[in-house]
């Protein structure tokens, strides 16, 4: 998707801008927000770290002693040629200021809430922000999402048609290319963005100025150089529609690419050619960079259920209210370093756990997560280019996510598309191809009329979208109880199945007749909220309730191995055996019942490890769904 965000702020009377060398007019004082790590036995653990303002939408000015003139000025905005004379010189000639809580806050719109952050959409003529999660003062938060899940709290109640409060991970540099070229901001200052749609748009690309061809397009100014990095987009929305998207890419971490040439890395198309999509158009560059600028995307509406997600009590995701936002990166072995397989998603919500809406129309094809088949049928059904798989599918994806991804909070419009990809319908100049009843081409509510960003700027400058209570941690661990109460039991390292002592929620078994004790290792759930009380994991969970724990099912067969990759790849946990005068004989009942249930050599229906579902949706949209 397009960043228009970085062209946005450049609208700032201050001249906003990616700069490389650190100010000392204005020290930086980085707004703080909460952070939890997550383990299923330990509960959460927070700590405060702080954000930073990316380098776009700060004060950019001659580097020398008193001197204070911007490096980019006029209208349209051009580089300042007695400071730049060259790229490389002018990295090191002009400086990045930073800013302290009241720039944040009166001048960009960015404020402190309990837990998180609320970004202004509007504030002078500053439009947009976007931040990223530090380390420490100098270094980006790296995080690693194989086999774990990413959970945050999001309000989008006052993101119109037309706006995209954004959350998403980018494979920056910690550092933010300290040190490449003349760069001597780095990090601390919002340097090194990057994402799959190559933008063009930033001022400073590995420590040198994007100086060549730079020139006044439709979307804003845009220099010769782009920037190109895989991009994992866990949530952009508004109040009307919602995405999540993958975008790998060809290359590992942050590419500077080219367009006009004869790779075009960057995957640059010209503005006026129209035929991208189509199977012979010669000027569409788009599927030749090394990015997958489509990606494969998970949009409720786009997908057959228009009813799920919005704004008023009859969506199953009321987006008029706060809600927690659940994703899952399952890998195909359970481990941190399988390959990713599955991307899913689900809801909290006044305190109910909503599962993620199914696929209604793509022919021969169910399901309600991002897997490879489900991104194959998506492209064929809605007659799409397949560029995700070209590039790689999700084991590209999660390489990336293997190697490190920059978690970044933003809040944006859109002047390229009126963000028409995301809310409304596109495309519009193919009606014959893609007519608006052509399954695909509507993704959401919003009328083809909205989304202007100088409407949305003069009528709505005070939307405003909040991030807090933002988790990292093993799969189930970051919502419900599990998040809350630290568990007492302890791990399995047998790889054996186990007993528990407590209760627990099965949601899908190798007997059905008697799931207690077959249930699938990933469908066992031991903390959360389905297993609060018997009323959840029998009603929302649509499980099987065993008092008295589950016995864990594992088949060492070459077929189970294999199928394997569709469960959650957790270690079941043992019941702790106190008392050594009763050792012995738990000893002998524990061997026998393992006996009983340790399957030998039987053979997996891979179609039970696929379709097996945690969850189930809330009544409301389970009768939706009938109709």
């Amino acid at each position: 998707m397009a960043r228009a965000i970085v062209a946005l702020g450049l609208m700032c009377l201050l001249c906003l801008s990616t700069a490389q060398q650190a100010g000392l007019h204005n020290p930086e004082v980085h707004p703080p927000i909460t952070f939890a790590t997550c383990t299923r036995v330990g509960g959460c653990t927070s700590v405060e770290t702080t954000l930073t303002m990316d380098a776009q939408w700060r004060w950019l000015h001659d580097a020398r002693q008193n001197q204070y003139s911007n490096c980019i000025h006029g209208v349209p905005p051009k580089w300042d040629r007695s400071i730049c004379r060259d790229a490389r010189k002018c990295a090191a000639s002009c400086a990045l200021e930073g800013l302290d809580t009241n720039a944040y806050k009166n001048t960009y719109g960015v404020s402190t809430v309990p837990g998180g952050i609320r970004l202004k959409f509007k504030n002078g003529e500053s439009v947009g922000s976007r931040l990223y999660m530090m380390e420490d003062a100098d270094t980006y938060k790296v995080f690693k999402l194989l086999n774990r899940e990413f959970t945050f709290d999001v309000d989008v109640s006052t993101l119109e048609c037309g706006l995209n409060g954004a959350v998403y991970f980018v494979e920056m540099q910690a550092d933010g290319g300290m040190g490449s070229g003349n760069n001597a901001a780095g990090a601390r200052y919002g340097t090194g963005y990057c994402d799959a749609q190559c933008p063009h748009d930033l001022k400073f690309i590995s420590g040198e100025a994007n100086l060549h061809d730079w020139q006044e397009t439709n979307t804003g100014p845009q220099g010769h150089y782009g920037s190109c990095c895989a991009e994992m987009d866990i949530w952009e929305a508004n109040f009307a529609a919602t995405a999540f998207t993958t975008h790998a890419c060809d290359s590992a971490g942050p590419l500077r690419c080219e367009g006009n040439t004869t790779m075009n890395t960057c995957g640059d198309t010209p503005e006026d050619c129209k035929c991208c999509g189509q199977e012979e158009c010669p000027c569409c560059g788009r599927y030749k960079g090394v990015c997958d600028k489509d990606g494969c995307d998970y949009n409720s509406f786009r997908l057959g259920d228009e009813h799920f997600y919005g704004k008023g009590p009859n969506f199953a995701v009321d987006t008029s209210k706060p809600v927690t936002v659940v994703t899952q990166f399952l890998t195909s072995d359970g481990t941190d370093t399988g390959d990713l397989v599955e991307i899913r998603r689900l809801y909290v919500q006044d305190g109910k756990v909503i599962k993620n809406s199914q696929i209604a129309n793509l022919e021969g094809f169910k399901g309600d997560s991002i897997t490879d088949e489900m991104c194959v049928a998506q492209k064929k059904a809605f007659d799409n280019i397949d560029d995700f798989t070209k590039k790689g599918g999700l084991k590209a994806m999660g390489r990336s996510l293997r190697r490190g991804m920059v978690l970044v909070l933003s809040l944006w419009d859109d002047e390229l598309t009126n963000m028409h990809w995301l809310d409304s319908a596109t495309p519009l100049d193919q009606p014959v191809r893609y007519p608006l009843t052509k399954p695909g081409v509507r993704r959401g509510p919003c009328s083809t009329g909205s989304g202007k960003p100088h409407e949305l700027r003069t009528m709505h400058p005070d939307a405003q979208v909040t991030y807090s209570s933002i988790k990292v941690g093993d799969i189930d661990s970051t919502y419900g109880k599990a998040s809350e109460n630290p568990s007492t039991s302890k791990p399995d390292t047998t790889g054996r199945p186990s007993v528990m002592t407590n209760p627990e929620c099965c949601t899908a078994a190798n007997n059905p007749s008697n799931p207690c004790d077959s249930c699938y290792v990933g469908a066992a759930m031991a903390t959360g909220w389905c297993v609060e009380k018997e009323g959840h994991c029998t009603g929302n969970c649509g499980g099987t309730w065993c008092p008295n724990g589950i016995t864990r099912f594992f088949d060492e067969s070459s077929g189970a191995r294999d199928g394997l990759h569709e469960l959650r790849g957790h270690r079941s946990q043992l019941p702790f055996v106190a008392g050594l005068a009763m050792l012995v004989l738990p000893g002998l009942l524990l061997a026998a019942l393992l006996r009983v249930s340790w399957p030998r050599n039987r053979p997996v229906d891979s179609r039970h490890l696929m379709v097996y579902d945690n969850l189930q949706q809330t009544d409301s949209v389970a009768w939706r769904m009938r109709l």
